[in-house]
């Protein structure tokens, strides 16, 4: 009996320790998935594919962040530069149009969704008018808006299997679109050099 409740209690332990190591192994400290054995290198060129159903925004995405990361002289394309939007049904033609172009890693940007929120505030405003005698007090209601896009960026390359790294974008945009998008740019830069992807 005392050797199957040691048995028990130490496979209990060698799972639990193993499941941890590996999570461990792929998280690193900012939530960012990074693929064991991923090493930063120099890219000849790397492609930004924005996976999203209207092509204005699409174009839109993608500019952003090319023209974050070629300021920091990175050799950066579109994809809509290359791709038509009938090439983009085709993973093969993909494939091989973009490494006729010379480019050996791409970041994927896929959108998860919007999270949307409204605030309802009612002041008061410290002032009274009257009404057929009455006295009334003066409220102020205001609505605020809130909306956050979520985007998954991806970081693949050219002679590795699967994502190398992978990270969700909050991005605010409640306000103007080129806010939003000057923000994404800055967002999707800074996190693959904080987490030296790049």
């Amino acid at each position: 009996m005392k050797n199957i409740l040691l048995a028990c209690i130490s496979l209990i332990i060698l799972v639990s320790c193993g499941a941890n190591k590996y999570t461990q192994a792929e998280k690193n400290d900012t939530g960012a998935y990074i693929a064991p054995g991923y090493e930063k290198k120099k890219y000849k060129k790397i492609m930004v594919i924005a996976m999203l159903q209207q092509p204005i925004y699409r174009k839109r995405v993608e500019k952003a962040v090319v023209d974050q990361l070629a300021a920091r002289n990175f050799n950066m394309v579109a994809s809509t530069e290359i791709f038509t939007d009938e090439m983009m049904k085709d993973t093969v033609k993909i494939r091989q149009t973009a490494i006729d172009a010379g480019v050996d890693a791409a970041i994927v940007l896929t959108s998860l969704g919007t999270n949307s929120k409204t605030v309802d505030r009612a002041e008061f405003d410290g002032s009274f008018y009257a009404w057929y005698g009455m006295a009334f007090a003066v409220i102020d209601v205001t609505s605020n808006d809130a909306h956050v896009t979520y985007l998954q960026m991806d970081f693949i390359v050219e002679d590795k299997r699967g994502s190398q790294y992978r990270v969700a974008l909050p991005i605010n945009t409640s306000n103007d679109a080129a806010i939003a998008l000057d923000q994404l740019g800055l967002t999707a830069r800074n996190r693959l050099l904080d987490d030296k992807i790049l």
